[in-house]
């Protein structure tokens, strides 16, 4: 049974930063408030780095017109910075977390962020050294890719209670569907197809601009506020020693059950942000002219999302599911059907030489499908 709080307790003093207090025995674990307000910065970098990698993709029919010898390819490597330096970086990130801690990660991650913002903002010109700077910058960023991704559990796990961590976790790591979103959603309307180069030119710099400022408060705000560790652990699994990165990727390489998530992870986070990253220009063809920039900046504002509202709730639901009678399996294999047969209905939509002809010259009901299926 667990003990009574003393009266005269200064954890529950108002001069304290913690509310939350679990005793096991002789040791106090003790969560603090501040925990929120570091969820919000681990929020932000991981929304900021996901808005400002796709900012080319979405932006991708105003961007080539100011760069003529921009083509579909070179939108994409730009795009695939970020896949492609994670991989680079993901090893390191690893020790860094593990043995430097949150807030040097933090730190680091939001300086390669503020680094991509200003070599993208520094010389914005159609010579070879702008694009020089507009690839140097997606790189930066990409580089800042596993911080925004995977410091979440480690902040969870460090500053939460065990009942709070599943929460904390899925918020963290779905706001980076968040930035594009937000991205998706403003790309459109601050620098729309189709104008004239100056203004053209004028809008996409002030809207990266934007982005660097957004960076840099936030660097701010990680440096100033993110202290290093709690004063006390949340619980006691907080305490426990863990494996050093060396020994933990050893483990991980001979473990069946990580390659099946790994695998099935990737095949499915990896096709919705491939395809996600370009769907502007790949949308060019699809609905009428008119319409293609908005439908395309609509549907990716509302997957991303949609992915953040159903990475949340499935998440709530499989806490709530017992790891018995194949229950969260179930609901697993039941997710990955449904997203496979949006897939193919998305495909469809967008395909109607695949269609039967009557189907195919239903133009209406093929752009509500592509809308409900990305959603």
């Amino acid at each position: 049974m667990r003990p009574a709080l003393p009266r005269d307790a200064p954890l529950l003093d108002d001069a304290h930063p913690c509310h939350h207090l679990q005793q096991r025995g002789d040791h106090p674990y003790r969560s603090y408030r501040i925990r929120w307000w570091l969820l919000f910065l681990v929020s932000a970098i991981a929304g900021g780095q996901g808005g400002i990698w796709i900012t080319y993709g979405v932006l991708a029919p105003a961007v080539k017109p100011l760069f003529p010898e921009w083509n579909d390819g070179t939108i994409a490597l730009l795009s695939n910075w970020g896949p492609i330096m994670y991989l680079c970086a993901a090893w390191p990130t690893s020790w860094v977390l593990d043995v430097l801690g949150l807030r040097v990660s933090a730190i680091v991650g939001s300086v390669l962020i503020v680094a991509g913002g200003i070599a993208r903002c520094a010389h914005y010109q159609t010579d070879g050294t702008g694009s020089m700077l507009a690839h140097l910058g997606q790189i930066l960023n990409g580089l800042a890719g596993p911080v925004a991704m995977s410091i979440s559990p480690v902040l969870s796990a460090v500053w939460f209670p065990p009942h709070e961590r599943n929460a904390a976790t899925a918020i963290a790591s779905t706001t980076n569907y968040g930035g594009t979103a937000v991205v998706f959603a403003l790309g459109s309307v601050c620098v729309p197809a189709g104008l004239p180069e100056a203004d053209a030119r004028g809008r996409l710099w002030r809207f990266m601009l934007g982005e660097l400022i957004f960076s840099v408060v936030l660097l701010v705000l990680v440096v100033c506020t993110f202290p290093a560790k709690p004063p006390s652990a949340p619980s006691r699994s907080a305490t426990v020693q863990r494996a050093s990165p060396a020994e933990g990727l050893k483990l991980l390489a001979r473990c069946p059950a990580f390659w099946m998530l790994a695998c099935s992870y990737a095949a499915v986070s990896g096709v919705f942000t491939g395809w996600g990253s370009l769907l502007p220009d790949l949308l060019q063809d699809v609905p009428p002219a008119s319409q293609a920039e908005a439908d395309a900046g609509l549907l990716g504002s509302l997957g991303a999302l949609a992915g953040m509202v159903g990475g949340v709730a499935l998440g709530h639901l499989a806490d709530r599911l017992h790891a018995s009678h194949g229950r969260r399996k179930a609901l697993l294999l039941g997710t990955c059907a449904a997203g496979g047969a949006l897939f193919l209905a998305f495909l469809l939509a967008v395909t109607p030489s695949w269609l039967p002809l009557s189907w195919a010259s239903a133009a209406r009901a093929r752009r509500i499908c592509m809308f409900v299926a990305a959603v």
